[in-house]
């Protein structure tokens, strides 16, 4: 019994000893392969916020099959983890990755005319030409007030409504994270009178490029230009140079007045040009494409095309 017994005792000891063998075999095994699991990441780690985020494109090179076990929230701004867990042999390596999701976009100032024209004397508040002020993060932002740093948006101007002059509107808006959008339009403040006022805005538009059919600050024709001016008054007249030909009722030219509109062709039944006068003798149109805008004397204008003043136009 006793011989029996200690022979019992050995195998199991041999048993033991093999399965010993097997889990320190077994380790070392599991060992060398999450050594051997590794990851390469790329240096970019930041996130924009609102995005959708692919955590797996931060990967350049994994060995093993990855999956994702907790990701960023893109919606939270600032340091987040991202946890990855690599499998390779059935053997996981859990990587934790810091994330920052980052506010680069700068906020969006929109606003209604790139320029106004203004009356002398006529009230004007400076906000009324501000459509949308707004930020991806913060919505739509306010005007700063005291103690205001971001998150707002604030304007400057040396208008003065009293004189007559251009004048520059600076906007600028500031986000949560400082990011900073700069803007501007322009206020042209204009004498009394309508005439006067055409005039102004006249040669406040000398240097714009000839566009054909064109009627915006991007580029006019020769009637684009003058139903321009015309519309920055509140007037309207035709958007072609004939149908200008019979817009108001027509005035010798030795009593034209600052504003008339003069109308060029070769005669009634062939009208190719209207330009709008500015007085001393003196008109301002959009001439052709190499010139544009620009001021040139009435007299002998049209004398190297053989055109000539058809009419003369004022509206009532």
């Amino acid at each position: 019994m006793r011989t029996g017994g200690t022979v019992r005792l050995k195998v199991l000891i041999c048993i033991l000893c093999l399965a010993i063998l097997c889990i320190a075999g077994y380790s070392y095994r599991n060992k060398l392969v999450f050594s051997s699991i590794s990851v390469s990441i790329s240096d970019d780690r930041t996130v924009e916020y609102g995005t959708n985020y692919d955590a797996l494109a931060m990967l350049d090179d994994v060995s093993g099959s990855v999956s994702v076990l907790k990701n960023v929230d893109t919606s939270i701004i600032g340091e987040q983890v991202v946890l990855f867990q690599i499998k390779k042999e059935n053997v996981k390596k859990h990587v934790p990755i810091t994330i920052e999701v980052i506010d680069s976009v700068v906020p969006k100032i929109e606003i209604k005319e790139e320029i106004i024209y203004l009356n002398s004397g006529k009230d004007f508040d400076i906000k009324s030409n501000i459509v949308d002020i707004s930020d991806n993060v913060d919505g739509e932002l306010d005007y700063c007030y005291d103690g205001d740093v971001n998150g707002c948006y604030t304007m400057s101007t040396s208008l003065n409504i009293n004189n007559v002059g251009s004048y520059t509107v600076n906007i600028q808006a500031i986000d949560s994270s400082n990011n900073i959008t700069n803007s501007s339009y322009t206020v042209i403040v204009t004498s009394h009178g309508r005439e006067y006022s055409l005039k102004n805005v006249a040669y406040s538009l000398i240097g714009k490029p000839y566009v054909y059919g064109g009627n915006s600050l991007a580029g006019f024709d020769c009637s684009g230009f003058v139903q321009y001016v015309y519309a920055r008054n509140g007037m309207s007249v035709g958007k072609t140079a004939t149908a200008q030909y019979y817009n108001g009722y027509e005035v010798n030219y030795n009593n034209i007045r600052v504003g008339d509109i003069i109308v060029w062709g070769y005669g009634t039944d062939k009208i190719t040009h209207t330009a709008i006068y500015v007085g001393d003798g003196l008109m301002v149109h959009s001439a052709n494409p190499y010139e544009g805008v620009v001021v040139n004397r009435v007299a002998g204008w049209g004398d190297y095309t053989g055109v000539h003043i058809v009419s003369v136009r004022r509206l009532a």
